[in-house]
């Protein structure tokens, strides 16, 4: 179910309204659909059961912006349902009656790490960067900046319960690891979180904002 929902949704750009959304968060919906970082739940047609959150679709209460949740190997085994309404009483779901602890989201580069490491294509001396960015938006942001450069870094998004020893073991030795949090509580809980399991193996730094 997973799967087919996924490939049911659309690219963000085709949908006007999330697009627009996504402008005023300064996000561009034609990377997001390049690099395929997040699509549009479809517009019509039946959705799972697990789909939605106090007896509304994820359709119905405006959580049209779906991410793809990866295990610590990098395989795709949820999603995530995101609203860009400032209105939303709740701006994130996961699937109703699923937990998504040790889930995270990755760009294309993280989930190929999370899978088998350093890539042999690599080619540099230095290991990889890798950013861990807070919530979707920030998720977004940070894995639609670096464009196609060779030595752009890979970017994993956590939500809450993400990080897990497991995923931390999936961090290759030597990596720079750029936590990208937010200046509160819940920010201050990943950092120390994530660089408690890395600080030993990882040069770790902290990059508060927001």
């Amino acid at each position: 179910e997973v799967h087919a929902l996924w490939a049911a949704c659309m690219p963000v750009c085709d949908d006007p309204a999330l697009s627009l959304a996504l402008f005023g968060r300064a996000l561009d919906p034609a990377i997001i659909a390049d690099r395929d970082l997040a699509r549009a739940l479809p517009a019509v047609g039946p959705l799972p059961r697990w789909a939605g959150c106090a007896g509304q679709s994820w359709r119905a209460s405006g959580h049209r912006l779906i991410v793809q949740l990866f295990d610590a190997r990098g395989a795709l085994v949820s999603l995530h349902a995101r609203s860009l309404s400032t209105d939303a009483d709740r701006k994130g779901l996961s699937p109703a009656g699923h937990s998504s602890a040790g889930l995270l989201m990755a760009d294309r580069f993280g989930r190929e790490v999370l899978a088998r490491g350093v890539p042999s294509w690599w080619g540099q001396h230095e290991a990889p960067t890798i950013v861990i960015a807070e919530g979707v938006p920030d998720f977004l942001t940070d894995a639609s900046v670096f464009g196609e450069w060779e030595r752009a870094p890979a970017t994993l998004g956590v939500i809450s319960g993400s990080w897990s020893a497991d995923v931390a073991a999936r961090i290759p030795d030597g990596c720079r690891v750029v936590i990208r949090t937010h200046s509160d509580p819940a920010g201050g809980t990943y950092q120390r979180q994530i660089g408690e399991s890395l600080h030993t193996r990882c040069r770790v730094e902290v990059a508060n904002h927001g």
